[in-house]
């Protein structure tokens, strides 16, 4: 790339420039002043560059750049050096468990920073990082999006609890997940969202309530009975009725004219353990119909996350065991 080498370029219109007027002393006097034009402009840009290098470790090729490739690897390494935050705590031990139920891959420092440096073009959204700590990040693929890694990085504010900041590295664009369901959509409507078989679908349903938080809370797609958090007051009895209750995710059918997928599936909310369909649609809208009670009045944990400017608080709202008159009905959500 020629931006790569622009330094280079530029010291050699010097030395050309030089070598013509010497060895050339004959020139007519336009070519003469395209020459010392030349020589004079090669000897503003290295200069420039070595000021520029010098104040702010960002020559003038990746300022150049970054302003034609906002999107390139070029401009995400230069905003990435200019992060302010401290890596100084940065550690391979995670202190939560990951929100998504998949093979995590510790990731180093550099790659961390290099990925957040994606988040500070102005093209993409500036996110604020000054007075976090980034503590760990980990890294998982996704097979309903090509070329996607998914990352959840721990981080914490001076005046947040521990948060957990959530983002698709998507080709040339890095994605923010808020809870909310939107940024799922936009990469569907995109058209990277890849949804053709039985396994993928499954997978997307399971990352879909992961991270997306409903109006009314979270609901946990649960298919065995490690999937259910326990209170410490849960008995054996109770978890063993439950797990004789819930089954994995089981494909009813495929709408091939719509392109649509049933499947057939349990998940909680709040203190209610329910059975459910669950449709899928090709831009991953997920509809849950046809909700049946299962238990009531489980002593549950809750899984509580809200997003804010930099990732999830995550906690737990703890639902004691209580009469099924108390129970709360799950509201339908999309």
């Amino acid at each position: 790339m020629v931006l790569e080498h622009l330094k280079e370029i530029s010291l050699a219109m010097i030395a050309v420039g030089v070598a013509a007027t010497i060895i050339l002393p004959d020139f007519k006097s336009r070519r003469r002043l395209v020459t010392v034009t030349a020589v004079f402009l090669g000897a503003i840009v290295t200069l420039t560059d070595y000021w520029l290098i010098a104040k702010t470790d960002r020559g003038i090729d990746d300022r150049i750049a970054c302003m034609l490739y906002p999107e390139g690897e070029v401009c995400a390494k230069a905003f990435a050096s200019q992060i302010p935050t401290p890596f100084d705590g940065y550690t391979s031990f995670w202190r939560s468990e990951p929100l998504y139920n998949a093979d995590w891959q510790t990731v180093e420092a550099d790659t961390t920073r290099q990925l957040l440096g994606t988040l500070q073009s102005p093209h993409d959204g500036v996110l604020k990082l000054e007075n976090l700590a980034i503590h760990s990040a980990r890294t998982t693929r996704l097979s309903f999006i090509g070329n996607t890694a998914l990352y959840e990085i721990e981080l914490s504010a001076e005046d947040h609890e521990d948060l957990v900041l959530v983002l698709l590295a998507l080709p040339g664009r890095t994605v923010v997940l808020d809870g909310s369901n939107d940024p799922v959509y936009k990469i569907a409507a995109s058209g990277k969202l890849r949804l053709n078989s039985a396994k993928e679908v499954e997978e997307y349903i399971r990352f879909f309530f992961s991270y997306i938080r409903g109006k009314h809370g979270t609901f946990d797609l649960v298919e065995d009975s490690s999937s259910l958090n326990w209170t410490a007051t849960a008995t054996g009895e109770t978890k063993l009725d439950a797990m004789r209750a819930v089954e994995p995710l089981e494909l009813i059918e495929y709408d091939p004219e719509n392109k649509t997928w049933l499947f057939f599936g349990y998940a909680a909310f709040r203190d209610v353990l329910f059975s459910s369909k669950f449709e899928v649609s090709p831009l991953g809208l997920v509809v849950m119909s046809e909700e049946a009670f299962i238990q009531e009045g489980l002593p549950l944990r809750e899984l509580d996350f809200t997003y804010h400017d930099w990732g999830f608080k995550v906690g737990w709202i703890d639902h004691e065991a209580k009469d099924k008159s108390e129970t709360v009905t799950p509201p339908d959500e999309n």
